[in-house]
């Protein structure tokens, strides 16, 4: 996932289901100013493979830009 930001702020960044539940949290905290990518190994928040063929989101909330979603296929 890549993203870019105008000014530094806090950044939540997780990967959900089409029905917003959480597979895995990829970034929670302070990102600096400019172009971030932050990868994905395709596991869940218990270090499973998730299975292929499932639609997922990338959620990512900033304090002062709101929230934004990616859809993918994996």
């Amino acid at each position: 996932m890549t993203f870019s930001l105008v000014v530094e702020q806090y950044v939540r960044l997780q990967v959900v289901t089409e029905g917003n539940e959480e597979v895995r949290q990829l970034l929670d905290g302070p990102v600096g100013i400019g172009a971030h990518t932050v990868p994905w190994d395709g596991r869940d928040k218990s270090d499973g493979l998730v299975r292929s063929g499932m639609r997922f989101r990338m959620l990512i909330e900033t304090g002062s830009q709101g929230t934004f979603f990616s859809e993918w296929y994996r």
